[in-house]
């Protein structure tokens, strides 16, 4: 899923951007460094399945562990 979103202004370390009418704040680290107020900038958004199975899994074992530990 791809979104459009519009750089309203730059606050410090913190980029404000308003996506469907709503505004949002991200990490400026996050965005070119000649990022600027009026930008049109896009977002791709994609779930990452491998990614989130292996960190499900992850979190399981540490979930039984703390209860084998508390048992």
């Amino acid at each position: 899923m791809i979104s459009i979103g519009i750089v309203d202004r730059i606050e410090g370390e913190f980029v404000i951007v308003e996506i469907f009418e709503k505004i949002y704040t991200f990490p400026k680290e996050m965005f070119p460094e000649d990022v600027s107020e009026g930008d049109v900038i896009s977002f791709n958004v994609e779930i990452k399945k491998n990614d989130t199975e292996d960190r499900r899994k992850m979190m399981e074992e540490k979930l039984k562990k703390l209860i084998d530990k508390n048992s």
